[in-house]
């Protein structure tokens, strides 16, 4: 599995109409100075070409095959709309996922467990999903190794 703390969901979704929540500690200027890091200086958005996105951006939002994932994103975070349309996306294409949102919390509040018990909490949530995906993954090998074949 797979664990994904506020994820940028689809470094073309600031180019459309989109209503972004409020949030003082992840602004549109800086997301977009980001998604040019990313790229790289010399390189426009809007010239890339498919081949190129599809190495930084899931294509057309298919996520087929994707592995588990558990993702945790604050309520008051830029892109929660688009974080929670990519789960819905993620889940039409039959991938498990989990989307835990902290109330009024802001981008990459998990990690802060050392001064937020809300971190803590979600934090006891992920290692729980850990251990259960661990089992999940043993138990198939388990099977795979016992399996035969007919000749």
């Amino acid at each position: 599995g797979v664990i994904l703390h506020s994820p940028w969901p689809n470094l073309e979704y600031f180019d459309g109409i989109t209503t972004f929540s409020t949030d003082n500690y992840f602004s549109l200027a800086l997301a977009i100075n980001l998604r040019q890091l990313i790229i790289g200086n010399d390189t426009y958005w809007f010239e890339m070409t498919d081949e190129d996105l599809s190495k930084i951006s899931p294509k057309d939002n298919l996520y087929k095959g994707f592995p588990p994932l558990y993702i945790t994103a604050g309520t008051d975070e830029i892109s929660i709309d688009e974080i929670r349309d990519m789960t819905e996306k993620m889940k039409s294409s039959g991938v498990e996922v989990i989307l835990d949102e902290g109330e009024g919390l802001m981008h990459t509040y998990a990690l802060f467990h050392l001064w937020s018990s809300q971190s803590r909490r979600v934090q006891e949530k992920i290692h729980q999903w850990i251990q259960e995906q661990l089992l999940i993954g043993m138990q198939s090998k388990f099977n795979i190794d016992r399996a035969t074949t007919n000749p």
